[in-house]
């Protein structure tokens, strides 16, 4: 039986073989043929052109010798030359153009001597009439020879288009008989070769038939061996969305066995109370509750044990289409270990940005405290010396006494705010301090002197619980919402409220000022940076103001350092 299927598997691809070539070499004879009609169609067309345009010259080399002869104007020369050339280009172009020799026969033999003839005639009508003999030009004109050779040309060109013509319906009509035969003789031989080909592929489905019932049975097993050995839960439903088959892995996974759940509601077993309405429908309806973009598209949702324990799963689906029915099969995937290292790398993320913006404020307040000292110890020095000496000329140069002690008053303001930025710039004592009165010594010179009241309120606060990164960040946001309040506020009290819990500091600023807009609120450098200090311990930051309402910041800072040990 082996032998049979095979060798009639081989006649089948042998006659269909022969069909294609068959069919191949018919279409490159029938193209190459068409061609060759299409070819000799514009070859015609190129000689009808050319004829006309050789009648055309000859009337032209006619035109321009009488011309000439009767009225002696020169401009009849240029035209009569230029035909010349036209007759001399196209007869050598038709003498290489026609192919069929009767016609080439024709046309070297009687046309093509005729127009040298017409050519030396109208030469020799001009040459005379250069050597001044009018008379015998006329005589030569009148005497009809050019006429005569011109006539001819014409008759010789009609009568060679339509010998052309007529070799071209003569080359249609073979090629279109040839192509009758090529037609004939191909729809036999597809007619026989089909006509096996039938016989031969109905043996083979026969044979087929029979042997289908046994594959689809040992598919059948194999589809089942393969999918109990998948690593994912694999759920099948049919149409009324009961299930129809639960895999080894779904056994482990969710604690049913098959026995326990055939046949059951596919939405009351591994779906969770909240979401079994959207399931009842099928598994489709329920992708689609979860945002799925298509039937086969994964999503992460959670799904629940016989025993109540809900889990992280990847859940997708595909439609499974079979002779009799239609089912659905669902791929589950555990990925509760996946989410918890994403959890853990997350967080890991977060403590390794907190400590490299911790890392950037320390070497800001480096920068700061370096600077500070700078403005401190060398320009005021330089500013004391320069006052002082400014002091020693005002006794000995009484002329300019006013003017001088206009200098050391400015420069006596020079120095007071040099030092005010310099305290500002350089990191305080917090080792020392004690950090309320730091707060109020930096707020009573930044809003005190500008005529702004300032209250500090105390609400359980104890800054003991602060280390002294805590309390620089602390005196730096309240150093940067004193400036924000100077610049824009035009406020005239200042509030300051410090609180703290086992977990955390609040500090609260506010103000009587203008306010402003709540979505612009967080669009100034000053706030984004308190933002950024806040980051490191994890703390956050409160907007509270409306233009004419006055301006509150709440900032909480978590006690725990977050970031050590990065």
């Amino acid at each position: 039986m082996k032998l049979s299927i095979r060798t009639s598997i081989r006649l089948a691809l042998l006659l269909f073989t022969i069909l294609i070539v068959s069919i191949i070499f018919i279409t490159i004879r029938r193209t190459v043929t068409l061609r060759e009609t299409n070819q000799e169609a514009v070859y015609s067309e190129e000689i009808r052109y050319q004829l006309q345009q050789l009648l055309l010259a000859v009337m032209e080399n006619e035109t321009g010798a009488r011309g000439y002869v009767i009225t002696g104007n020169e401009s009849f020369l240029e035209p009569l030359y230029a035909s010349e050339r036209t007759l001399k280009a196209y007869s050598s172009q038709l003498g290489h153009r026609i192919q069929s020799d009767d016609i080439k026969s024709i046309f070297n033999d009687s046309l093509k001597p005729l127009i040298s003839k017409r050519i030396v005639f109208s030469r020799l009508l001009i040459k005379t009439k250069m050597l001044q003999n009018a008379d015998e030009a006329r005589l030569l004109i009148a005497s009809g020879v050019g006429k005569r050779y011109t006539d001819s040309i014409r008759r010789f060109g009609v009568r060679i288009n339509a010998l052309q013509n007529n070799h071209l319906q003569q080359k249609r009509k073979e090629n279109e008989v040839a192509l009758r035969h090529m037609n004939v003789f191909l729809f036999a031989m597809l007619f026989i070769i089909f006509m096996l080909l039938v016989l031969n592929l109905r043996w083979l489905v026969l044979h087929f038939k029979k042997q289908k019932e046994l594959v689809l049975r040992s598919s059948e097993e194999t589809r089942r061996l393969i999918m109990n050995a998948s690593l994912d839960a694999i759920i099948c439903v049919d149409d009324s969305n009961r299930i129809i088959f639960w895999n080894s892995q779904a056994e482990h996974l969710f604690g049913w066995s098959f026995d326990e759940v055939k046949e059951k509601p596919f939405h009351q077993t591994i779906i969770p109370t909240a979401y079994r309405k959207h399931a009842e429908n099928g598994i489709m309806s329920y992708l689609f509750s979860r945002n799925a973009e298509s039937l086969d598209h994964i999503v992460e949702t959670t799904v629940v044990t016989r025993y109540g324990k809900e889990f992280p799963v990847e859940f997708f689906a595909i439609n499974v289409t079979a002779e009799n029915n239609n089912f659905t099969c669902a791929y589950i995937r555990d990925i509760s270990e996946r989410k918890e290292l994403q959890q853990q790398l997350l967080k890991q993320e977060k403590k390794i940005a907190r400590a490299i913006t911790a890392t950037a404020i320390d070497a800001q307040e480096k920068e700061r405290n370096v600077i500070g000292q700078e403005l401190h110890d060398n320009i005021n020095q330089l500013l004391a010396g320069t006052k002082l000496l400014l002091q020693t000329i005002i006794t000995s140069s009484e002329k300019h006494a006013k003017q001088i002690n206009m200098c050391i008053d400015a420069i006596g303001q020079v120095i007071n705010e040099n030092r005010r930025i310099a305290h500002e710039m350089v990191t305080p004592f917090l080792s020392e301090e004690i950090f309320v009165e730091l707060i109020h010594k930096i707020a009573s010179n930044m809003l005190g002197i500008v005529g702004i009241e300032v209250d500090i309120q105390l609400n359980n606060f104890d800054e003991s619980f602060l280390s002294e990164k805590q309390k620089l960040t602390l005196y730096r946001i309240v150093q940067e919402q004193c400036t924000n309040i100077i610049k824009h506020a035009n406020a005239t009290k200042v509030v300051f409220s410090l609180e703290s819990t086992d977990e955390s500091v609040q500090l609260t600023i506010s103000d009587n000022g203008t306010g402003m807009r709540a979505e612009k609120a967080t669009e100034g450098i000053g706030l984004k940076n308190i933002a950024s200090r806040l980051s490191v311990y994890n703390g956050t930051m409160d907007i509270v103001t409306s233009p004419g309402n006055g301006f509150i910041l709440s900032v909480e800072l978590q006690l725990e350092d977050l970031y050590q040990g990065v």
